[in-house]
């Protein structure tokens, strides 16, 4: 465990060596042993770093709603990086731990070696798009906005199952998108998408020509959850992110 602010978070640390140290962040409604098979495939040169995002897993779950922000999402990824005297890491971030590690890589540049986003749609969202759900959200549509109809259907069955901690945490989503940032991202940006989560296949597409170094890959037969439906492609595609740029 780390104390952020009176906040404990817990996270684990797997492998040694002397390569980049990677970083795991989890999506919302989940927890680090999400990673459990990942960490264990890509342990064998470095240090690979899971933990629990605030609300989630064996963290501790704030009550109060004002204890959730990207802001603050950051900087528990700062403390982290400080405790273990990481000085520069790789980041990978599934959903809304995509969210994460891109806003992290915008706001501290020079902690970050490279990213592999996973299925981030909140911080692909074009900003209209972003515009037109922030406008239904305030009209008491929540996800009426979403471009895709399975996306709707997902998205209310995911908020109906999660509990206390991850649903305080799901308003992080709003206004995540770095559609108009992303030309400041210099690092590698890897966007890994699935072929059965379309919003992702699209947004992805559009945000990779704003990105100075980014590449695009899409792993077949997978749904939103990547690391579940197809681990051993996923792995493959996060071996070669950590051999080009760690």
């Amino acid at each position: 465990m780390i104390d952020h602010g009176g906040v404990r978070l817990a996270y684990e640390v797997a492998g040694c060596g002397a390569a980049t140290p990677l970083v795991l962040i989890h999506g919302l409604g989940d927890s680090r042993r999400l990673w459990d098979r990942l960490a264990r495939d890509l342990a064998s040169d470095r240090r690979i770093v899971s933990y629990d995002l605030r609300g989630h897993g064996e963290s501790d779950v704030p009550p109060d709603p004002s204890a959730y922000s990207m802001p603050i999402f950051v900087a528990d990824l700062r403390a982290l990086l400080d405790e273990l005297a990481l000085d520069r890491a790789l980041l990978v971030g599934f959903s809304l731990g995509g969210a994460v590690a891109l806003h992290f890589a915008l706001a501290h540049p020079d902690r970050v070696a490279g990213l592999a986003v996973l299925n981030a749609n909140a911080a692909a969202r074009d900003p209209a798009e972003e515009a037109a759900m922030e406008r239904a959200q305030a009209g008491g549509e929540a996800g009426a906005a979403l471009m895709k109809e399975q996306e709707r259907r997902w998205a209310t069955r995911l908020l109906e199952r999660l509990p206390a901690g991850a649903r305080l945490a799901s308003s992080v989503g709003r206004g995540a998108s770095i559609v108009d940032r992303a030309a400041q991202l210099s690092m590698p940006v890897w966007l890994i998408a699935s072929d059965r989560d379309p919003g992702f296949v699209e947004r992805s597409a559009a945000l990779l020509s704003r990105l100075p170094a980014g590449e695009r890959v899409v792993i077949e037969g997978a749904g939103h959850a990547i690391m579940i439906d197809q681990p051993g492609a996923l792995g493959g595609v996060l071996r070669r992110f950590v051999a080009a740029n760690g």
